[in-house]
């Protein structure tokens, strides 16, 4: 047993070292592992692995270049298969390769192919191959035999995926004639394809036959080579439609929410999708919300909502807005992409109540008297205000109680005028000086128009207040009683009293 050992270990090193040598037994013994398409000759056969998955193992026998078993047969880890003259013992199987001993007559040499073709390299024109769209197909293949293949033509086959057919020839051929392939040389390959438009991201499965003669027989030898080409499909972020709440966004509204539908119309997914607004004057962001919305992953087909916050600036005009909205997200090759889309954020018009001018009768205003005050309203904003009342404020360190403290308007409309009267009692006890009067505008919107708001207006009017006259009259008379007494007192002294 000690003896075998050492002989499968020297026949396993040599065959590592020198893979090309001659057996000097009556049988070859090969260990060691194989990988696709690789061949190991035995006598008058040649074993190629053509399957490896799991703990499982397909090989294919061949005499010269037919193939005499076991086509489709499935070797499980452990197991083995003689074919004629020849043994295989599955060691184990791995994603890589297959670990085996493989006994055979003598007088063969062991080693690789004299027929081996390598695909080096697969690009596509262009990189990103997108459904629905024609691109080139280029294949760098490597001749890794040892002999010069003759007259090779190389025919691609597409793989259906399902019921699809994912790529197509592009008016052209599926099949390209090389010529003669000499050993270690490499050949470029190019074929012309269009992507199905219903194919999603992934990767395809593609064959490519060679079909080429070795010079031994009058009949072509096929070599087939699979390999997998990466569709990265293609991203397409639109913006569905966007919605506001309120419906109606006026000047000075606070907290509107901005609510954008986004939809990815292409077939690949969005990765790390974040929108986020570009807002210049009169827009702010609320200060209760993120700069941006951060949406997830969209995937191909899909559409999900961004949510946004902002506030309008009071001198907001009556248009409409272009409001920019940048969406960053990552491809399937974890590329970083931006896309622009624009708003059109519709500003409506509001009701602009001022008080032009304003008369106090009768003028002035005394302690103790009463008083109208005319106000003209003029509506200079740019929308129709309705049921408009006009209410003065009553505070209690003011000596106004009045005896009417509200008008009503009814209507105005942009750049209309119209005047209300308040009357008022002034305390007596009025200090003389100027008093600031703080009065109320309160209007409905054009309903007409549908907007319901309610808008408020706080202005101030100064109403200076004099001393009443019949109070002046009084300190007159006492004042010139005074005077008298004071000049009675006088003369008695000076001139009655020394005579």
């Amino acid at each position: 047993m000690k003896k075998i050992s050492m002989f499968l270990i020297g026949v396993f090193l040599m065959s590592i070292l020198a893979p090309s040598v001659y057996g000097s037994t009556d049988a070859v013994i090969y260990s060691g592992h194989l990988y696709d398409n690789e061949f190991i000759f035995v006598g008058p056969y040649a074993v190629a692995l053509t399957d490896y998955k799991n703990t499982m193992a397909s090989f294919m026998v061949l005499e010269g270049t037919a193939p005499v078993g076991p086509l489709g047969v499935y070797v499980s880890e452990g197991e083995s298969l003689k074919v004629n003259d020849i043994t295989i013992n599955v060691i184990d199987v791995s994603q890589v390769g297959v670990n085996v001993i493989i006994k055979g007559p003598v007088g063969y040499k062991i080693g690789r192919s004299q027929y081996e073709f390598v695909i080096k390299e697969v690009k596509t024109n262009p990189l990103n191959v997108e459904p629905g769209e024609a691109f080139d197909l280029e294949i760098l293949l490597s001749n890794k035999g040892s002999m010069k293949a003759y007259t090779v033509k190389a025919s691609l086959t597409v793989l259906p995926a399902g019921t699809i057919v994912p790529f197509m020839p592009e008016n052209t051929s599926d099949s390209i004639y090389i010529g003669d392939f000499e050993a270690s040389t490499e050949k470029l390959l190019s074929f012309k394809l269009r992507a199905n438009e219903k194919i999603t991201s992934g990767n395809y499965p593609m064959t490519l036959v060679l079909y080429f003669y070795d010079g031994t027989t009058p009949y072509p030898r096929p070599y087939t080579i699979q390999f997998g080409l990466r569709v990265s499909g293609r991203t397409e972020i639109m913006v569905v439609n966007f919605s506001s709440a309120p419906e109606n966004v006026k000047p000075g509204n606070e907290n509107v929410k901005i609510k954008v539908n986004l939809a990815n119309q292409g077939t690949e997914s969005a990765k790390y999708v974040k929108a986020y607004l570009e807002l210049e004057e009169p827009f702010s962001l609320s200060k209760s919300y993120e700069s941006s919305y951060n949406i997830g992953t969209l995937s191909g087909g899909a559409a999900k909502d961004a949510e946004f916050l902002i506030n309008v600036d009071n001198d907001a005009k009556k248009m409409t807005y272009i409001v920019p909205m940048i969406v960053e997200y990552r491809d399937s090759s974890n590329n970083l992409l931006k896309e622009e889309f624009q708003l059109n954020l519709d500003i409506k018009g509001k009701p602009e109540l001022e008080i032009t001018e304003y008369r106090l009768v009768p003028q002035p205003v005394r302690a103790g008297g009463s008083a109208k005050i005319y106000l003209t309203i003029e509506n200079k904003g740019e929308e129709k205000a309705e049921s408009i009342i006009v209410e003065a404020i009553e505070r209690s360190e003011q000596p106004f109680d009045f005896t009417s403290k509200n008008d009503y308007i009814g209507v105005l409309e942009p750049g209309q005028k119209a005047e209300v009267v308040l009357a008022t009692d002034v305390k007596s006890t009025a200090e003389e000086k100027t008093y600031q009067l703080n009065l109320r505008i309160r209007a409905v919107g054009d309903k007409e128009k549908q907007d319901l708001n309610v808008y408020l207006f706080q202005k101030n009017i100064d109403i200076p207040v004099e001393k009443s006259v019949s109070n002046i009259r009084i300190g007159v008379m006492i004042g010139l009683i005074l005077v008298l007494l004071i000049g009675g007192y006088y003369g008695y002294n000076n001139y009655i009293k020394k005579k």
